[in-house]
């Protein structure tokens, strides 16, 4: 995305959303407009706005630049700086004086300081809100969809002065998501490991751990998510890399017993944070575990255990290929997860 510099309303910029990435690449853009070069970290402050107070925020905007043309200042958090760090302070009926106070201090930033205001909690400000979108480059960043995230990739590959062919490509996807930072991270790795600057499927395997690790819990994810294509298409990956159906089951067994044990948690009123504790898993695994328990109800995942088990009897002792065992759990597992 890029920041329109030139704009009669440069000196304010709000940027909300949950792209992260993209967020922080904007700032690196509105911070190369600050010269000389060699000053550009000295005329840079980057602020928390649950540790400074509104008159901190004014006397840092009206600090005169030190031997440059401009002066750069980042709040996160922005609407706590100004009505404090308490959730209630920032609804949409906020004092009226309060804003007004608010809106005179913007319209008084200099044009030698340029401020970037971050924080979502901004869009539900009655009153700020508007003015704010009328007043700055108002930028809502939300991370891509997961169909949009090869065209990004590809672009991001050119940036860094690498082609990367498709199915390296959807494996990054597949793997990773729509996690812009992880994937720019593997992508300079992946410069670095290639020889002619060209990046195949085989490169990734090779390079990407989390390509190599991860696959069989994306796959897992895939099931939980009710998305048979794709978590046929990853688990053929897993069995191709030497893992067997009955080590899929096991880790498809695993996942649905946390999801088991945080449902029950949940209707005891254990609190997530303690739930977290007791099942010990690392925080992104405890992010899915809630979001997958919060949408599939009690009786659907102990009809999935059900199937798990029976499917496991079946590689056991029966002759039906293990692949088509697997395939009609994977089928089954799905359909009950789209039945909520």
């Amino acid at each position: 995305m890029v920041v329109d510099v030139d704009s009669e309303v440069e000196m304010l910029t709000v940027l909300i959303g949950n792209d992260d990435f993209e967020i922080e690449s904007i700032c690196s853009e509105i911070k190369q407009t600050v010269l000389p070069e060699e000053l550009k970290d000295i005329n840079t402050i980057i602020l928390d706005g649950a540790t400074i107070n509104f008159q901190d925020l004014i006397s840092h905007c009206n600090t005169i630049p030190f031997m440059s043309n401009l002066r750069l200042v980042i709040v996160n958090d922005f609407a706590s700086v100004i009505f404090g760090t308490s959730q209630s302070s920032t609804k949409s009926n906020s004092d009226k004086s309060d804003l007004s106070v608010v809106k005179e201090f913007l319209d008084s930033v200099p044009d030698t300081t340029h401020l970037v205001m971050i924080d979502d909690n901004l869009p539900k400000i009655r009153g700020l809100s508007s003015y704010l979108k009328t007043h700055s480059q108002f930028l809502q960043i939300q991370l891509p969809k997961m169909y949009e995230m090869p065209m990004w990739i590809q672009n991001q590959a050119r940036k860094i002065g690498i082609s990367i062919d498709q199915a390296a490509v959807s494996a990054l996807v597949e793997s990773i998501g729509n996690n812009k930072r992880n994937i720019d991270q593997e992508l300079t790795k992946l410069s670095l490991y290639s020889s002619d600057g060209k990046i195949a499927l085989a490169d990734v395997k090779e390079t990407v751990a989390v390509v190599r690790e991860a696959s069989i819990f994306a796959a897992v994810d895939s099931i939980f998510d009710g998305n048979p294509d794709r978590a046929f298409n990853l688990i053929q990956r897993v069995l191709d890399d030497g893992n067997t159906p009955q080590s899929v089951i096991l880790m498809i067994v695993r996942q649905l017993r946390f999801l088991m044990l945080c449902k029950d948690f949940r209707l005891r009123g254990v609190s997530g944070a303690d739930i977290g504790k007791r099942l010990n898993v690392p925080g992104f695994v405890m992010k899915k575990i809630f979001q997958y328990e919060k949408s599939i109800g009690m009786l659907s995942l102990i009809s999935m255990h059900k199937l798990l088990l029976e499917a496991d009897y079946a590689l056991k002792s029966v002759s039906t290929p293990s692949s088509m065992i697997l395939d009609l759990l994977i089928v089954d597992l799905c359909t009950k997860v789209n039945e909520e």
